[in-house]
């Protein structure tokens, strides 16, 4: 009966969250006999007693998973082993940490994927994800918003893909995709770390109530590991929630590291360097590579003593401080071992690792580079890559040497590289919050990343000085007519006769100032957006509100509706939604009559809160105001003027 009522909860949860999912959910979570793999799962009564147990990556984040929530959500394809452990756990009805039953299901990986996750948090239930790398990038935009309203969700997902000859490989490039998102990520290699790690991630989490999402390795093989008991797993997540609540995110992933070393004696950090303490050359890596590269630096050290590895554990909130710190004094070159089949993801990791040497050690002179071992699946492959970075004499002998110069090439490299660059582009958020660093990289790399430093990038637009303005009609006249003079020199704005000047208007600073007080706003946020398929542009809160977005305007139809459907009082989103119907629409011409703004419907309907990331898509942007051009550019060079009429 318990169990019953949990599965009810979920699909009411699930059902609030996106009308119309819940029978297939219900459907998925009594698979058909043979739809999902139906292997024997991990002895869970081994695991949650804290004896040692033989497991695989995948089995040892399950494990916590299972643990530490009240409702599991599986993002994989049936015919994958992904999260079948906590689905036949869940069967069984077997109990969690908390002593509480656990409901897993699994769900489809398409668009929209993670939208069930917002009715099962709204819930107050414990919520974890196990998901395959492919919809990470599915998820990115719900993980935004998650973000944005602080809620402690737990993502484990696995960053491999597979091969033409069906073997799975490590692949970190969609589980990436939750870089610009603003969650936390974290990055495990072993099973131990994998245990480790997820544990943390699920601290973290309840202290800092954000998204967390945990990268896990491709599955290589089980290893015996030590894994805490149930009561130990509970006492530790409520430790770090109780004693690190309200700190900053990045003290808190400290704190949690810090704190699991002094109850379990297992060391973590989020950047670890391993070898030759005057290391000249340094690989940096996340992940399987990670673990691999430092398993290769004996063998290396004995031939090139100046060589370390830094295995990163933290890419988010990303520690340039922390990074440099890692790197010994006598680093001057450091080599990004990429694991990705998109190249673009890894280029991305390069440029915040040389802003940070570039910032953090400016008189070293550093050189970051990257080395390719997507595709290299053990550690004497990863060797031989770090060998050829060194310059170092192969030795010719592995395996994967030979698969990696045999490998199929694709015949179109461009084309092969266009289609990766266009997979990238519609994965990624159409809105996300960003921080100094990300806008200090783009500035750093412009050419790597596209950027530009511009009042409207994208528009051909003009920044000019008003030299004189006038009116034209007497004070005592109702009309005030009024003439203006814009200086253009130093531009390459020209213009003809019959041409008309667009000028675009701002609202006003103080108004803006007193929305953002009144709506809860930081105005220094930064935050990056693209509407309509334009280029994505990243400006302050206020910036966006005072030159972007038509804040002051009258607002569509379309926004009542798009309000009702986050308004979580019910009468106000059956108001709101009245309005746009025959039997309101008296009511709606007199608010257009006065002037009824954007920003007067979002402080009248209090319930109804937009996150800002979706206020940038529902708020119609500013546009220009086209105006007559009323002089002659051979009779004033470097100038235009207007006679304007005030309305």
């Amino acid at each position: 009966r318990e169990r019953q009522t949990a599965v009810a909860k979920l699909e009411s949860a699930v059902d609030s969250a996106s009308p119309g999912l819940s029978t297939a959910v219900t459907a998925a979570h009594t698979p058909a006999p043979g739809s999902v793999i139906e292997e024997e799962p991990a002895d869970l009564g081994a695991l949650r007693s804290g004896a040692a147990a033989v497991v695989d990556v995948q089995a040892a984040a399950a494990y916590a998973a299972h643990a530490l929530s009240d409702l599991c959500f599986v993002y994989a394809a049936p015919e994958q082993a992904l999260g079948a452990a906590a689905l036949a756990w869940s069967r069984r009805a077997e109990k969690n940490a908390f002593g509480e039953w656990v409901s897993a299901l699994r769900m489809q990986t398409r668009a929209g994927a993670g939208h069930a996750l917002w009715g099962a948090l709204a819930s107050g239930a414990r919520v974890a994800a196990i998901a395959s790398a492919e919809s990470l990038p599915h998820m990115a935009p719900v993980l935004t918003e998650l973000v944005d309203r602080r809620q402690p969700l737990v993502v484990h997902a696995s960053a491999e893909s597979m091969d033409a000859s069906g073997e799975n490989h490590t692949d970190q490039a969609d589980a990436l995709a939750a870089l610009q998102t603003g969650a936390v990520l974290l990055a495990s290699a072993s099973p131990q770390e994998a245990h480790d790690v997820a544990v943390i991630a699920h601290a973290v989490a309840a202290a800092a109530a954000v998204p967390v999402v945990h990268i896990v390795s491709a599955a290589t093989g089980s290893e015996q590991i030590r894994t805490a008991s149930h009561k130990q797993l509970a006492d530790f997540v409520a430790s770090v929630a109780k004693t690190h609540s309200g700190q900053a995110v990045a003290e808190t992933i400290d704190a949690a590291f810090t704190q699991f070393r002094g109850v379990f004696g297992r060391t973590y950090s989020r950047f670890e360097y391993s070898g030759s303490a005057d290391a000249e050359t340094v690989f940096v890596a996340l992940g399987q590579p990670a673990a691999d590269a430092v398993e290769s630096l004996p063998a290396l050290l004995r031939e090139k003593a100046s060589v370390g590895v830094l295995s990163v554990r933290g890419l988010r909130p990303w520690g340039p401080e922390q990074l440099v710190a890692a790197l010994p004094t006598s680093a001057r070159r450091v080599v990004l071992l990429r694991c990705a089949r998109d190249a673009a993801t890894a280029d991305a990791l390069v440029a915040e690792i040389a802003l940070a040497t570039l910032v953090g050690r400016p008189a070293a002179g550093i050189c970051v580079s990257s080395a390719d071992v997507f595709g290299i699946a053990s550690a004497s492959g990863i060797a031989e890559t770090m060998r050829g970075a060194l310059g170092l004499e192969s030795t010719g002998s592995t395996e994967e040497l030979a698969e990696e110069q045999s490998s199929e090439e694709p015949a179109d490299a461009a084309a092969t590289a266009a289609a990766s660059d266009s997979d990238a582009a519609s994965a990624e958020p159409t809105a996300t919050v960003s921080t100094a660093l990300d806008i200090a990289k783009k500035l750093a790399f412009p050419e790597a990343f596209g950027a530009e430093l511009a009042a409207r990038p994208g528009e051909r637009t003009f920044a000019v000085r008003v030299s004189t303005k006038y009116r034209m009609t007497p004070e005592t006249y109702d009309r005030n007519i009024f003439h203006i003079e814009f200086d253009t020199r130093g531009t390459d704005l020209t213009y003809e006769i019959g041409d008309a000047l667009g000028v675009y208007g701002c609202n006003d600073s103080a108004q803006v100032a007193e929305f953002c007080q009144q709506y809860g706003l930081d105005p220094e946020q930064l935050v990056t957006a693209a509407r309509d398929g334009e280029q994505h542009h990243t400006r302050t809160v206020r910036a966006w509100l005072t030159h972007a977005l038509d804040l002051f305007g009258r607002p569509s139809k379309g926004f009542y509706t798009a309000l009702a459907d986050c308004a979580t009082d019910q009468a106000e989103a059956e108001k709101l939604r009245w309005l746009t119907t025959s039997e309101g629409a008296v009511e709606f011409r007199d608010r257009v009559a006065d002037t009824v703004t954007y920003a007067d419907l979002l402080l009248e309907f209090g319930s109804a809160r937009p996150s800002f990331l979706r206020l940038v898509d529902l708020i119609a942007p500013i546009k220009p105001r086209h105006y007559s051009i009323a002089s002659s550019a051979k009779m004033h060079p470097g100038s235009v003027h207007l006679c304007v009429v005030a309305v």
